[in-house]
């Protein structure tokens, strides 16, 4: 018989966002706790692709919305030990209805889309026990470290940013196709990301995982892993490490800096750069805190 711990040692030990433009971030983090079960979830809007930031909600993109709405889903779920993706399927399907009787545009190329990664994480048996429900590209790694790095959660805003450019700076041919594509995940045709159809919520990725302690996990979206998989600023194999001695927070600074000298204005194919956050999450040895 397995034995579940009654003292939870998941600890989350690091939160950062960081939008990269003048209008709020369309990343979310979020995390609830259940008696022994923690759950932590990252969100990446897809980029507004319309020619304003704010067309139906005065402070915030659609795709903020969409993200805001299903972390309070998925965060009411997770609450209540619930979690399941015909629940997940349900939750979309009343946040589909909401958002239809609010708009005033038609077609579906500027209905909001989101990538997520979802962890449940529990303890037994001495050993960490994780189910994780990924769609599209938001990335969870772990690693073995013991070097700590505590912080709270983190909005860093004193970074002066540029002005959000319309269509999130896609022009022409590029701008056609992701609209074309962004209809297509409407539909729920070739894509793994959550959308506003009810049936994306079965795009999930599913995998089970189990960990010794201790263990260092680090999810987030892929503003943050543009830092190992786009600027090659540091080996992926070094990320844990990394955010463990420095945090989130420096490896952001990092991106941004990078992008400041790098990157250039004109290249309307591409984001020039894009919201980043991430969560660092501990499995602590007994007698040991965070």
């Amino acid at each position: 018989m397995r034995k579940t711990q009654g003292k939870i040692m998941i600890r989350i030990t690091g939160w950062a966002e960081d939008a990269c433009s003048s209008i709020p971030s369309e990343d979310v983090l979020g995390s609830a706790l259940h008696e022994n079960k923690l759950t932590v979830w990252a969100i990446d809007g897809g980029s507004t692709l319309t020619e304003a930031a704010f067309t139906t909600f005065p402070d915030k993109t659609d795709s903020r919305w969409f993200a805001d709405e299903l972390s309070r889903r998925i965060s009411m779920m997770a609450a209540e030990g619930s979690f399941a993706l015909p629940l997940l399927a349900d939750a979309i399907a009343d946040i589909r209805h909401a958002y239809l009787t609010l708009v005033d545009k038609s077609g579906r190329w500027f209905h909001p889309v989101a990538a997520c990664v979802i962890a449940e994480m529990r303890e037994i048996d001495d050993r960490l026990e994780i189910s994780l429900h990924s769609f599209a590209d938001c990335f969870f790694m772990w690693g073995t470290t013991q070097l700590k790095h505590n912080h709270t959660r983190t909005q860093l805003s004193s970074r002066s940013r540029s002005a959000w450019k319309a269509c999130s700076g896609f022009r022409g041919k590029r701008l056609e196709q992701l609209r074309k594509r962004r209809e297509e995940q409407q539909r729920n045709e070739k894509t793994s990301a959550l959308s506003l159809n009810p049936k994306s919520a079965f795009n999930c990725v599913e995998t089970n995982l189990n960990f010794d302690r201790p263990t260092t996990l680090l999810l987030g979206t892929d503003g943050l892993a543009r830092a190992w998989q786009r600027y090659a600023l540091l080996p992926e194999c070094e990320v844990i490490d990394f955010v463990a001695h420095y945090g989130i927070s420096e490896l952001i600074d990092r991106i941004r800096e990078y992008e400041a000298d790098h990157l250039g204005e004109d290249d309307f194919t591409e984001k020039r750069a894009d919201d980043a956050a991430g969560m660092r999450i501990c499995f602590v040895p007994h007698g040991k805190s965070t």
